[in-house]
């Protein structure tokens, strides 16, 4: 009996072509399809066994979509904070309401709360990689295990915050 990930990715990687046309219709571009499409193969490499995928190509085509959604949330987040970092570094500070101020303590108090509820390691690998700005390869050196572990990791953690801040402060 094959796995889930090696039955996933092999459909994916059969299939390459009209995954990213798919997902380009979503974020707009080749290159950002080309890169969710990839980010899918990482994430599919961790597909759990638990249980049977009765079909695939279904279950995928929803991973697909929902993982450029996602990207695309993402970019508009990027987007929104590179234009608040230019405004506040060439606007003026009127521009920022008591209002917004108030949300925007709430959003890294939030944040911060969902970056501690992370496990101690994934925590560390966070840190290392986003903060420090440590390669994956080198976290995996230091702390003795595998390059594919610390994406695990790493996609945990981001997966974890993605999920948080898209749902808000509650």
């Amino acid at each position: 009996m094959r796995s889930n990930a090696f039955t996933l990715s092999q459909l994916l990687i059969s299939q390459r072509s009209v995954f990213v046309r798919m997902v380009k219709q979503i974020v707009g571009s080749r290159p950002e399809a080309e890169d969710v499409v990839q980010g899918l193969w990482i994430k599919l490499q961790g597909v759990e066994d638990d249980r049977s995928i009765e079909n695939p190509q279904p279950y995928l085509v929803r991973l697909a979509l929902n993982s450029a959604k996602t990207h695309k949330m993402r970019l508009k987040r990027h987007d929104q904070a590179k234009q608040d970092a230019q405004d506040l570094l060439h606007g003026s500070r009127e521009s920022f309401s008591p209002e917004r101020v108030t949300m925007g303590r709430e959003d890294i108090e939030h944040m911060d709360n969902v970056i501690r509820a992370l496990p101690e390691r994934t925590r560390y690998i966070l840190y290392l990689n986003r903060i420090q700005g440590v390669p994956q390869q080198r976290i995996a050196v230091e702390l003795g295990i595998s390059t594919t572990s610390v994406e695990r990791h790493m996609r945990r953690a981001l997966d974890s915050i993605a999920l948080s801040r898209d749902a808000g402060p509650s």
